[in-house]
This record gives structure tokens, C-alpha cells and sequence, in this order.
């Protein structure tokens, strides 16, 4: 910027680069769009903005907590894009705790009254340890539920005197281009 400032026996002109950093909502960006700053009444700058993408989740385990009858816990991990995203990959490795592998892993679309997502052939493998899943694509706002059971090892109450100790689940999520645990 050019300014004039007083100085000692008149206006001494100043020349000076400006630096800053801005921080904007992620919904107020729509898109990748021009936006118009103006500084001043003389003084406008164009940016660009490219709308990026953001995938987050959120694992739980059911109320009820452990069902005795069939000896597993009811997981679910809520899984959240703003934006159109493709291979969402979720990893979950089970700490102290067996995959039951007899019941499915499901993905279900909540806001879709619930309807079941279908996963393609190989985008799915179980172990006991866990679970490696691909889901292909989600569309902007939408909310997917993985939903999914498991049990303690054999003896592992007793071992622990009644108490179940640790036990260390997490979820790590990912899609292209884009990672968050």
C-alpha cells in the first residue's frame, strides 16, 4: 500500500507489503468461488476458495451396554461428510476385545429412514482383532452408521474379577484425499 504520512517538513511517502492470516466458517465457503475483500474504498483483493472435503466420527457403544445372552457389545460408529466423498475407509482394531464375526457388519444410511448400504464384494474383511471397510461414496450432508458386535474372550471377566478393564477400541476414518481418527 502507498500512504502518506506527516512528516518532519512536509508528506513523506511509504511503500509497505502486508501480510495476514484469516480464518473462515467452513459453511460459509460454497464451492470453489471468487470472494471480494475490499480493504478499503480503492483497495479490493479477489481470492479463490476451494471448498474442501471433511469426513467425521463418532463411536459408541449401545446403552443396554453388554448383552449376557449373547455375550457381545453393540458398537456403532456414526460417520458424518459435508461433502461428496468417495472411498471411505474405516479400520477399527479391537483391544481386549473378539469381533463376532457371526453377525454381519451393517451400514445403514440414517438419513435415509435407515436404509441399508450396500457394500460390494471385498470391501469388507473381518477378523477377530477387528475390521477393514470401504465404503465406495457418500454424498454431501449425509450420515452413515456402521453398526457392528463384540465379545469379550473367554474367561476375561473372571480374570479381571468381574471388571472389564482395558479395553481400547477405536475407529480410524479416511477417504480420498482426506484422513481423521
Amino acid at each position: 500500500f502507498n500512504s502518506n504520512l506527516p512528516g518532519v517538513g512536509g508528506y513523506t511517502n511509504a511503500t509497505a507489503d502486508l501480510q495476514f492470516t484469516a480464518q473462515f466458517e467452513r459453511t460459509i465457503i460454497q464451492g470453489q468461488e471468487e470472494y471480494t475483500f475490499s480493504f478499503s474504498d480503492t483497495v479490493n483483493k479477489e481470492m479463490y476458495f476451494t471448498e474442501g472435503a471433511a469426513i467425521t466420527g463418532i463411536k459408541t457403544v449401545d446403552e443396554s451396554g453388554y448383552d449376557a445372552e449373547s455375550g457381545t457389545f453393540k458398537f456403532t460408529i456414526r460417520i458424518n461428510s459435508d461433502s461428496d466423498v468417495t472411498n471411505v475407509k474405516v479400520v477399527d482394531t479391537l483391544t481386549n476385545l473378539i469381533l463376532d464375526q457371526t453377525q454381519s457388519v451393517i451400514v445403514t444410511d440414517s438419513k435415509n429412514e435407515g436404509a441399508v448400504v450396500t457394500i460390494p464384494s471385498g470391501n469388507l474383511t473381518m477378523s477377530d482383532g477387528g475390521f477393514e471397510l470401504t465404503i465406495t461414496s457418500m454424498t454431501a450432508n449425509s450420515e452413515y452408521l456402521v453398526t457392528y458386535y463384540a465379545k469379550l474372550p473367554e474367561g476375561y471377566v473372571s480374570d479381571y474379577n468381574g471388571a472389564v478393564e482395558g479395553l481400547r477400541n477405536s475407529a480410524i476414518l479416511s477417504a480420498d484425499g482426506i484422513e481423521n481418527d
